[in-house]
């Protein structure tokens, strides 16, 4: 909510400073229709009227421009059609009569009787200016003063905001401090963190996004994590501060996008699913990388792809390495080479090269914008090697083997206290039946465990 308002003083903001440059433009032009008005009125022997009453005049009857018509200022002095007919309604008797002479007459108010008739302005005698000295001085006053107010106000907006920004800043420090900075930056890769139920910081989107809970397998109950779900016409632009560019752009084009995801299901055949696109909205380029209906990840130029694929319900850790002094774009799935590409319109600074972030899910043809899950994000500044994003997907498979292992065990453990509520279950033989457990996941894994006990 600090936010949307911020953003909402600064549009307001640059809408006022835009509307002084256009008064300060004006000015000049409405000091010459001031110079004109004010020796008209004395021409036209009107009382009683100041410089300060002139220049109000003509601001109020002037348009967004300062200009002031001369239609304009003949309607000011002696009204319009519309004017005299509301007079009209207004009259009784032989009011509803009254001649256009008279009308203009009482238009006047209280001129003269000798000032010159409106239908009648014509003479071949110029009519010079009158007060410019006096006009220029009480005009500049005037703008001063607004200058100063303006000055002022924009003071206090810049007060307010430095206060919002204050706060925002010592909320992000909280939550950092109460649970991790998110995203995660080091020397040369920034991770973020989609698990948490909270967004990462920086993230913005096109379309709409959810957080789902993690299920158990086995019982369909959250277990305590979650991921985000992007849905159809939706897409992510993860800010990645890092640039290999000579001109200080923050441009990069060497690179590795490692990504946790699972496709609900996979595109019919002869359609793709956007994955990974580098233009700052997604909407100007096709994505540089799709899913196919068979489940290969790559492009639909042609390439050397191999047998790894990404199955629809499942979930998979995806890497993406572009490399711009080879001009080849590799893409694994699990650990295992899924497409090998040398696009030919790939060059530096091109559309392979991020263009200070990724953005996931977005392409200029919508219908690939279909629904993706995910729960971490990580861009490293530099092609990773296919040794390391083997050895990069061992490790992680380690840690989620060992966290299936303490998943499976209290599984395994509140079975038994279950099955036999009287007796303390034997530790050593729910590791041993843990150890033991067959299967490709943790489901088949607990049924395993079971038959197992009998």
């Amino acid at each position: 909510m600090r936010l949307a308002t911020r953003n909402s003083r600064l549009a307001t903001r640059n809408a006022h400073h835009a509307a002084r440059s256009s008064q300060l433009a004006t000015h000049t032009m409405q000091l010459t229709n001031a110079l004109f008005t004010y020796r008209t009125a004395r021409y036209l022997r009107v009382p009683a009227l100041s410089p300060g009453d002139i220049l109000d005049f003509c601001s109020g009857i002037g348009d967004a421009e300062g200009n002031v018509t001369y239609e304009a200022f003949v309607h000011a002095i002696v009204g319009t059609d519309a004017d005299e007919e509301d007079e009209e309604e207004k009259g009784e008797g032989g009011a509803e009569e009254a001649t256009e002479e008279a009308t203009d007459a009482d238009a006047l108010g209280d001129m003269p009787a000798n000032a010159p008739k409106m239908d009648r302005i014509v003479s071949s005698t110029l009519v010079p200016p009158t007060g410019a000295e006096e006009l220029s001085i009480l005009r500049e006053k005037r703008a001063l003063a607004e200058a100063a107010e303006d000055e002022e106000d924009q003071a206090m907006e810049a007060a307010e905001e430095k206060r919002i920004e204050d706060e925002l800043r010592e909320e992000e420090a909280a939550e950092d401090q109460a649970t991790g900075a998110n995203p995660r930056l080091t020397s040369d890769a920034i991770e973020y963190d989609l698990t948490t139920g909270r967004p990462p910081r920086r993230l913005t989107s096109r379309g709409d996004y959810l957080y789902q809970d993690d299920l158990d397998p086995v019982y369909k109950t959250p277990i305590g994590t979650m991921h985000l779900q992007l849905l159809p016409r939706g897409l992510l632009f993860l800010p990645v501060p890092f640039s290999d560019s000579s001109d200080q752009r923050t441009i990069l084009n060497s690179y590795t996008m490692r990504m946790e995801m699972m496709i609900p299901s996979l595109p019919p055949s002869g359609k793709y699913q956007a994955l990974l696109q580098t233009s700052v909205h997604g909407e100007e380029d096709e994505a540089i990388i799709v899913v196919g209906s068979n489940g290969a990840v790559g492009s639909r130029m042609s390439g050397s792809h191999h047998q790894a694929t990404v199955k629809g319900g499942k979930w998979h850790t995806v890497h993406i390495t572009v490399c711009s002094s080879t001009l080849t774009v590799m893409t694994f799935v699990d650990g295992m080479l899924a497409c090998n590409l040398q696009p030919d319109d790939m060059f530096r600074d091109g559309r392979y090269a991020l263009q200070g972030g990724v953005c996931i899910g977005g392409s200029s043809r919508k219908d690939e914008e279909l629904e993706l899950r995910i729960r971490h994000v990580t861009v490293t500044s530099r092609a990773l090697s296919a040794v390391e994003i083997t050895d990069q997907n061992m490790a992680g498979q380690r840690d989620e083997q060992n966290n299936d292992d303490n998943d499976l065990f209290m599984m395994v453990l509140e079975a038994l206290t279950q099955r036999y509520p009287d007796s303390d279950p034997d530790v050593s033989m729910v590791s041993f039946i843990v150890a033991e457990a067959q299967g490709s996941n943790i489901s088949e894994r607990f049924m395993s465990a079971m038959a197992m006990l009998g």
